[in-house]
């Protein structure tokens, strides 16, 4: 293996200003392979090709990307298994709300899931309005069946 000493970079440097070969942009893997390399030995002295400073510019990019991809907002969607079971739920029993939905999944099932994670999932009613359902029962029936005291 040959080593990579500052003299024999530079003759390389010399070389390809003497062809007037352009130097290739480098790729996001070549980026994080430098990043990684410039951990295992003193690189400022050898480093020739690329500036100290863009390799630190590299460095703090590929730290922002990291924490931007670890702290997405918001929490993951529920399964589709679950999203299928609410809304059916919800189309079969068209007077139930999302907290009578989320109580027969904890009752029944015994999936513990918050009405307003419900209601996201749930389908819009007759009309495109998400809140409020067909009743069956007329208010006069209602008011027929709980008699007031």
């Amino acid at each position: 293996m040959v080593r990579a000493t500052p003299g024999r970079l530079r003759k390389q440097l010399a070389l390809f200003q003497e062809r007037k070969i352009r130097p290739r942009w480098s790729d996001d893997a070549t980026r994080v392979a430098l990043v990684w390399l410039s951990k295992a030995f003193n690189w400022r002295g050898a480093l020739v090709v690329v500036n100290p400073a863009t390799l630190i510019r590299w460095h703090r990019e590929g730290f922002r990307l990291f924490w931007k991809l670890r702290s997405r907002p918001g929490r993951p969607a529920l399964p589709r298994e679950m999203r299928t079971l609410i809304r059916r739920i919800a189309l079969d029993n068209l007077t139930w709300g999302e907290e009578r939905i989320a109580h027969e999944l904890l009752l029944k099932l015994g999936l513990q899931i918050s009405a307003r994670t419900v209601r996201k999932y749930m389908p819009e009613r007759p009309g495109g309005r998400r809140d409020r359902w067909v009743s069956d029962q007329r208010w006069t029936t209602f008011v027929g069946d709980h008699p007031y005291r």
